[in-house]
């Protein structure tokens, strides 16, 4: 009879001591996906202006950075990203306009430090607008170490790009760079940049060719240095 009943109650009691097992057991928390903050266009230009106004390279009291998900038995915890609150480091973004400005920012600033990482922008960016704005901060910090780079760049596939190299080298004020300058200018002079100025055309930009004459005339009246002047301006 005792044994009928064991067989007869057994699973039941199996069924409620699993259940009781169960409830000893510890609990996996459920994952959930967080999402980090994305990181606008605006964000990055509002700190841009903040340390450029400062004339700061990089942000000197960093925020803390935000938790976005504590940490559990099983799961590291999540935090946002640190807001790239440095120049050097926006040099690298994806975004072309945020490495322009980044690199503007960093001329402005005007400390020797950046003449390194704009060398690098200046050589390496895949977009000439990135590249003359790397060369015009260049001028901006008027460190002479950036000369050789800037008389490399005087021959940069695109014409703005030289010109802006022209115009840093004419800020360094070095008056050896001259005939270096001199060269690029006669180019566009003698491919006719001049002659297909309009003067009565004020309403459009000029052409790459004219603002790289332009750009390279104002070095060498920098400069000071008649004789590179004259082989241009009277050739």
């Amino acid at each position: 009879m005792a044994a009928a009943a064991f067989r007869t109650f057994s699973p039941l009691a199996c069924a409620l001591l699993a259940v009781v097992a169960s409830g000893c057991l510890p609990t996996t928390p459920p994952v959930t996906s967080v999402t980090p903050p994305k990181i606008t266009w605006n964000d990055k230009v509002a700190w841009i202006l903040r340390l450029e106004d400062q004339r700061l390279i990089r942000d000197p009291n960093p925020p803390a950075p935000v938790v976005l998900a504590p940490a559990t038995r099983t799961t590291p915890q999540v935090v946002a990203p640190l807001p790239p609150t440095d120049l050097v480091r926006m040099l690298d973004d994806t975004e072309a306009r945020v490495r322009r400005r980044a690199a503007l920012a960093l001329g402005r600033a005007g400390l020797p430090e950046a003449v390194e990482p704009l060398s690098a922008r200046l050589q390496q960016d895949e977009e000439f607008e990135v590249r003359q704005m790397a060369a015009f901060a260049l001028g901006l910090i008027g460190d002479p170490s950036a000369r050789p780079l800037l008389l490399a760049a005087l021959r940069d596939p695109h014409p703005v790009v030289q010109g802006r190299a022209a115009e840093a080298l004419g800020l360094i004020g070095d008056r050896a760079d001259a005939a270096a300058v001199a060269a690029m200018t006669l180019v566009h002079l003698r491919a006719g940049a001049i002659a297909a100025l309009d003067p009565d055309n004020t309403d459009e930009a000029p052409a790459a060719d004219i603002e790289a004459t332009r750009l390279g005339l104002f070095a060498l009246a920098r400069l000071g240095s008649w004789e590179a002047l004259a082989s241009v301006a009277l050739d």
